[in-house]
C-alpha cells in the first residue's frame, strides 16, 4: 500500500480523522520549514504526520465519537491506535513507523505507549506531538471544550520546560507560535 491508498482508507473510515491528519500535516510543515529541516526530513515529516493516526481505522467509530467519559479500558483501547497504526504500515515504511510510534510521547516521560523521555523521542515525533495537541485543542471534539488559538498556544507553552513543565520542546513550541500568530 502507498500513502495515497492509506489516506483514502482514513477518509473513507472517518472524515474527522482525515481532516485532523491533514491539519496536523499542515501545522507540522510550518514548524519544519521554520526549523530549516532538510528536504528529506520535510518529506518524512509530511508522510508521518499524515499517517500518525492510521491506527484509528481499527478503532470502532462508536468509541471515537462516544460523548460520555471513556472507561479506563476504552481509553486504553483508544491509546492502542499507535501500535495498531504501526502494525498496519508495511515494512517499507519503517522510518514513518518509527516517527508515528512516538507521537504521543512527552519529554517528561508521561506520554505513551513507551514512556520515553527527552532525547529518546525522535525530533519529528516531537514536532507532530505539538501539531497534534494544538489541533486537538482547537477542533470540535466530543471529549473536550474547544479552545481559542491563544488558549491553545498558552496551554502548549505552559507545558514546556520554560514554564516548569516538560512535556513539549520549548524551542519547537515557540517556533510554532511564531508561525501561527501571523
Amino acid at each position: 500500500m502507498n500513502l495515497k491508498q492509506l489516506l483514502f482508507f482514513i477518509s473513507l473510515y472517518d472524515k474527522n480523522t482525515y481532516a485532523h491528519v491533514c491539519r496536523v500535516a499542515y501545522y507540522s510543515n510550518l514548524i519544519g520549514k521554520k526549523l530549516l529541516l532538510t528536504t528529506y526530513e520535510m518529506n518524512l515529516l509530511l508522510y508521518s504526520s499524515l499517517l500518525h493516526d492510521i491506527g484509528k481505522i481499527l478503532i470502532p467509530t462508536s468509541l471515537l465519537y462516544k460523548k460520555e467519559k471513556l472507561t479506563k479500558s476504552e481509553f486504553q483501547f483508544i491509546k492502542s491506535h499507535v501500535n495498531l497504526g504501526i502494525s498496519i504500515l508495511p515494512d517499507t515504511m519503517a522510518e514513518i513507523k518509527n516517527i508515528i510510534a512516538y507521537h504521543h510521547e512527552r519529554l517528561d516521560g508521561t506520554g505513551y505507549p513507551y514512556h520515553l523521555e527527552k532525547e529518546q523521542i525522535p525530533k519529528l515525533s516531537k514536532i507532530i506531538a505539538i501539531a497534534d495537541s494544538y489541533d486537538a485543542m482547537t477542533s470540535n471534539r466530543f471529549y473536550n471544550d474547544i479552545k481559542t488559538k491563544d488558549e491553545a498556544i498558552q496551554e502548549l507553552l505552559s507545558n514546556t520546560s520554560y514554564y516548569g513543565k516538560n512535556k513539549y520542546c520549548y524551542a519547537y513550541v515557540k517556533t510554532f507560535c511564531k508561525c501561527i500568530k501571523k
